[in-house]
């Protein structure tokens, strides 16, 4: 009697959820609109508040509209994860001086930008960014040492205050959007990886009963058994 074929290995199932996307993406994609928000909302209304001229507010204004560009094209798959790290360092830089210097909240952001650099960035990349944020923070405090009278001072401790306040709750809100979207890129991987372990057991398991069958059937038959390659040459 000519024994049937051996059974293929069985192979895990095709994957039917959609691939995560990376966690660079993901926090991209949550900090291009956190950053429109803040500029584009409270830019203007904490000029206002602490008496501050109009011009302060336009180049967080054109920032806050490059980021919605920003997030558009995230939302299409494009990151330009470059462009918005150093025009976030471009646009704190232009308002250091306006918003107080080191005595504003500037420091607060430049905190979150170099955050958001080490996570985002990989490898000589983020050497480089961190180095340049480094570099123009020192400028920047080494200029207003030298020439304090270019630091717009704040009308008043309550407005200072106020802008110490938004600054620091808007530098939470980025570090809390980086964190939560590495925490969810780790519960996504850890199902998807339970899941793949799942699936090899079970394909284990059946590959497994298919050679006991197998086995069985060769051990109990009476008749002569020999094995026919597939191009015909007994065994």
């Amino acid at each position: 009697m000519a024994v049937p074929p051996r059974p293929a290995a069985l192979k895990p199932p095709a994957q039917t959820v959609d691939p995560p996307s990376s966690v660079e993406h993901s926090i991209h994609l949550r900090l291009s609109v956190i950053a429109a928000i803040v500029a584009l909302a409270l830019a203007p209304a904490l000029s206002f508040t602490l008496e501050k001229p109009l011009y302060v507010a336009l180049p967080a204004l054109a920032y806050g509209g490059v980021m919605l560009f920003v997030h558009r094209e995230a939302r299409r798959g494009r990151d330009y994860i470059k462009l918005s790290y150093y025009l976030a360092l471009s646009v704190t830089a232009a308002a250091w001086f306006p918003a107080s210097g080191s005595a504003g909240s500037v420091l607060l952001y430049q905190s979150a930008a170099m955050i958001y650099g080490m996570v985002i960035m990989r490898g000589r990349e983020r050497a480089v960014a961190v180095g340049v944020q480094i570099a123009m923070v020192t400028g920047l405090v080494s200029l207003e040492r030298v020439y304090p009278g270019w630091v717009q001072p704040f009308p008043s401790e309550a407005a200072r205050q106020i802008q110490m306040v938004v600054g620091f709750a808007s530098s939470v809100a980025i570090a809390s959007s980086i964190l939560v979207a590495i925490v969810s890129a780790y519960d996504r991987e850890r199902a998807r990886l339970s899941q793949t372990i799942a699936a090899l057991h079970s394909s284990q398991q059946a590959l497994g009963e298919s050679r006991a069958t197998l086995a069985a059937l060769v051990n109990s038959t009476l008749d002569m058994v020999w094995l026919v390659e597939p191009a015909g040459y007994t065994l």
